[in-house]
């Protein structure tokens, strides 16, 4: 599959997400982004993309749904913080600006897994995300 980082730090099966706690079912955003996002990742290491034997789920209506690390595959711009339990777009995230409407990819993470595969398609084709895309790959 074409991806759009030249290169790549190795991968790393994650099994241990270390201090955070996997197992609750509350989500918590504190207003300090840096500490909040601290395990994603910057322009030196790529995106962040641990795989896990098993993600945080989020109940949607009788549904338990989860993150799934098969999506890595689809978007070559996603990135996942375990301590938000929340997906984050890498490219935008790290080029973009905070009033660019795009939020949600940015600063607050997208955890509505069951309408993932439809935001991600349509997030992708934003001209916030394509714009952002341009300015990774002038730096790489």
């Amino acid at each position: 599959m074409f991806s759009i980082f030249k290169k790549r730090k190795p991968k790393a099966d994650i099994d241990d997400p270390g201090m955070v706690d996997i197992s609750t079912n509350s989500t918590t955003h504190t207003s300090d982004t840096t500490l909040d996002l601290a395990d994603l990742g910057n322009k030196d290491s790529g995106p962040c993309r641990p795989i896990l034997t098993e993600y945080k789920k989020i109940k949607f209506g009788t549904q338990q749904r989860s993150f799934r690390s098969q999506w890595y595959n689809e978007c070559d711009w996603l990135e996942y913080s375990v301590q938000r339990n929340a997906a984050f777009c890498f490219v935008c995230r790290t080029f973009g600006s905070e009033n660019s409407g795009e939020n949600i990819w940015i600063k607050s993470g997208f955890n509505n897994w069951q309408k993932f595969l439809v935001k991600s398609k349509k997030h992708s084709s934003t001209s916030t995300h394509l714009t952002n895309l341009c300015y990774l790959n002038s730096c790489y």
